[in-house]
């Protein structure tokens, strides 16, 4: 039973270290790649631990700002017990 908690234990930590890497590479191609001709947000959630967890990429609209506050007002209004943020992507 040992052996096997410990196989899923390494998949589990694996894997979790390709998601970080994959993260890491659209982190890398946003900063550098900006769509449209304004900058891009990332639409962001404060967790319980009190860091920031990105959600989505808001680009492509005339004022990428304006539409991640837009998202940061409707979630807001709808989970008022949670707390959202736009910061600069690129």
């Amino acid at each position: 039973m040992k052996l096997i908690a410990t196989f899923f234990m390494i998949v589990f930590l694996m894997a979790c270290d390709g998601h970080k890497a994959e993260v890491g590479r659209i982190d890398t191609l946003v900063k550098i790649d900006q769509v449209g001709s304004s900058q891009d947000f990332w639409f962001e959630k404060q967790i319980f631990t009190g860091e920031w967890e990105r959600t989505a990429l808001v680009f492509g609209y005339g004022n990428d700002f304006s539409a991640c506050r837009n998202l940061v007002e409707a979630w807001e209004a709808k989970y008022p017990e949670d707390t959202y943020r736009c910061s600069p992507a690129n």
